[in-house]
């Protein structure tokens, strides 16, 4: 199982088209390229943190799974929509 989570930032007054775009990938857990797959804006919670606005996790059976994930077109349409408005994109596979 990989989990892959990617932390992001909107640019100033870019936050809920980040959102949006990203909300499409969860189409993609209905066509059996993930197995989970959550959208999310952050909480801000913690005091010291405030640099991420929206996270994604994903949970995949294999790196098989994932490179598909990624080679599908919504998964490519939807980075020509957040690339542009995004800031910040830190990844963390485990």
């Amino acid at each position: 199982m990989i989990r892959h989570i990617v932390l992001f930032s909107a640019n100033p007054g870019q936050k809920d088209n980040l959102l949006i775009g990203l909300k499409k990938l969860e189409a993609l857990v209905d066509e059996d390229l993930a197995e989970k797959l959550e959208v999310k804006e952050n909480l801000k919670l913690d005091t010291y943190s405030q640099e991420c606005d929206v996270i994604v996790y994903g949970e995949f059976l294999s790196q098989d799974q994932l490179d598909k994930f990624k080679d599908h077109s919504i998964y490519q349409d939807c980075i020509k929509v957040v690339r542009p408005i995004r800031d910040l994109r830190i990844v963390a596979d485990f």
